[in-house]
């Protein structure tokens, strides 16, 4: 246990040690068969089952010699992580595998399991293998796919709801499982990775990720590669609130220069705002943001607030006083600290709405 010596690869997938007895382990407990055959030798593995203190348990064996660990070695891994040691090893190795008997005879390993068979036929959903990236960087590739996490070529996890799988080619922590260690280090190594990208395509399909995708969750606090930057003021000065949130909160510090179009409010438009803010003073909601009158060519974005300054596009005012006053209301309930969707935005207008009515029919609550 704990020796590692692989001295024609600078950078082994594996470096515990310990992944070739686990694989034994894994393999034998689930009634696998398993033969290494070298030029000099043949070693087959079995079990004996033992008794310790009450208690039997399955003692590896190699040529009928008993080994020092038994099939409870390893009891996190499953079948796919002794396939994945395997062919890990082989690869560390310059090695070959296939589903069938090879002629040439260096070290081979001769495992027959018809599910360790099935792992072989899914190798492409545990190994890089053939993937073309479609996007990458120093530090990052990215594949088409559903939230693999590879590392030197081998799936070491899974993050849920992702758009993309992704390859970290820095140093990484794994567990002696070779899975993850800290799975939010690997966020970040994906955002760093991320923010060197300069394919401008992906990097827009990234920052206007909708949730539930993980990507739309993502920081990005780092430095800012080129591209980057000018693929966020694209879409900034386009539509703004489609930038996940993220990116909306960093512009100010990312981005100093970065401003909409702001034109001139036609006078008709200035008595509406006038009446709204009225009305909206009437109701106990005195709005005293600033407010910007800007041209935006995104249908779907009405208004928004961005540093505490109220955005009021041209849409903002087409369906009339009421629209505008109710658009006007949410603004300013931002622009005092209540996000959109938010179980405290939700609460406080519940609280509003019957504060009014109890003013309104002078009940006292």
């Amino acid at each position: 246990m704990g020796i590692n010596a692989k001295p024609d690869n600078d950078s082994p997938i594996g470096f515990f040690g310990t992944g070739m007895k686990i694989a034994l382990a894994v393999l034998l407990r689930e009634n696998a068969t398993v033969t290494i055959v070298t030029p000099e030798n043949e070693y087959e593995f079995g079990i004996i089952t033992k008794n310790f203190r009450g208690k039997t348990f399955d003692v590896i064996t190699c040529n009928d010699s008993e080994l020092g660990f038994t099939t409870e070695l390893g009891k996190q891994w499953s079948l796919e992580g002794a396939y994945r040691e395997l062919v890990s090893n082989t690869m560390d190795e310059s090695g070959e595998w296939g589903r069938h008997p090879i002629i040439k005879q260096d070290s081979t390993i001769y495992v027959t399991h018809k599910k360790f068979a099935e792992c072989f036929d899914n190798h492409e959903n545990i190994f890089v293998g053939s993937r073309v990236p479609i996007a990458s960087s120093d530090n990052l590739n990215i594949y088409k796919g559903d939230g693999k996490i590879f590392y030197r070529g081998v799936k070491v996890g899974f993050i849920e709801e992702a758009m993309y799988s992704y390859e970290l080619l820095d140093e990484v922590k794994l567990t002696e499982d070779r899975t993850i260690f800290n799975i939010y280090d690997v966020y970040r190594s994906i955002e760093m990775g991320i923010e060197k990208l300069t394919d401008k395509s992906i990097l827009k399909l990234l920052f206007t990720a909708k949730k539930p995708n993980w990507e739309a969750e993502r920081r990005y606090y780092g430095v800012w590669g080129v591209a980057m930057k000018e693929v966020v003021a694209e879409i900034w000065e386009e539509s703004p609130t489609k930038l996940i949130s993220n990116l909306q909160s960093q512009i100010r510090s990312q981005l100093p220069d970065a401003e909409f179009n702001q034109i001139e409010m036609p006078e008709r438009h200035e008595r509406m705002l006038a009446k709204a803010k009225e009305f909206l003073v009437k109701m106990g909601y005195d709005v005293k943001a600033k407010i910007k009158y800007i041209s935006n060519e995104d249908n779907l974005n009405i208004a928004f607030v961005h540093s505490k300054i109220i955005h009021l596009t041209e849409r903002s005012f087409d369906q009339g006083l009421f629209f505008l006053i109710t658009t006007l209301l949410e603004e300013h309930c931002h622009t005092i600290g209540y996000a959109d969707e938010s179980r405290r935005f939700e609460q406080f207008l519940m609280n509003e709405l019957i504060k009014a009515w109890s003013i309104h029919l002078e009940i006292d609550l």
